[in-house]
């Protein structure tokens, strides 16, 4: 079994800034002006980010006039919310895991 596109898959959802904007897209589509100022993070930091999802496929982009507007793609929410529940059934708060993150 090849686990090579699991990996990269679960590589970006385990990275805590790429799931925080994930999080931030959540709520709605948004420019990376809004993301960074939602998760506090610089621009350029956070424009290198939305690039890995988005080679990934998590996260979709159109332009509006002369800014880029970033969404989560269809089958994302689906997968967050499967995973929230998950947490919530068998992970009581936060999950046990205490390696490195």
């Amino acid at each position: 079994m090849n686990t090579a596109p699991y990996e990269g898959f679960f590589k970006n959802l385990g990275n805590r800034t790429r799931f925080r904007i994930i999080k931030s897209l959540q709520n709605g589509s948004k420019s990376v002006t809004e993301i960074s100022e939602d998760i506090d993070m610089e621009q350029s930091a956070v424009s290198h980010h939305l690039r890995k999802l988005k080679e990934c496929r998590l996260i979709k982009s159109k332009t509006e006039g002369r800014k880029r507007i970033y969404s989560l793609s269809k089958t994302v929410k689906p997968a967050l919310k499967a995973a929230e529940k998950h947490r919530k059934k068998y992970c009581q708060g936060e999950c046990p895991y205490k390696g490195k993150p």
